[in-house]
């Protein structure tokens, strides 16, 4: 087992500075059959069609990712959501 680098404490700080500056969005029953949906239209791979799912449950129009096809528009439930590749 590979030691840590930063001890249990330094790790709870830094979860907590990522909840207050990111928009955590829940796993829910609901967003799980959304990411199943995506990934059986798109062809995702599971865990991308999480990704996908939060964004469209929390109103987004664009997802920055370098797993996804750049300027792809993915519509669902009446929404879309462009994905921008920076690479």
């Amino acid at each position: 087992m590979r030691k840590s680098f930063l001890d249990k404490d330094e790790i709870a700080n830094f979860l907590k500075f990522i909840l207050n500056v990111a928009n955590c969005i829940p796993l829910t029953t609901e967003l799980t059959f959304d990411a199943l949906e995506l990934y059986g239209r798109y062809q995702f791979a599971f865990y991308d069609s999480l990704i996908v799912a939060s964004a469209f449950s929390a109103g987004y129009s664009q997802i920055i990712t370098e797993d996804l096809q750049d300027q792809q528009i993915i519509e669902y439930k009446s929404s879309q959501l462009q994905v921008i590749n920076p690479y």
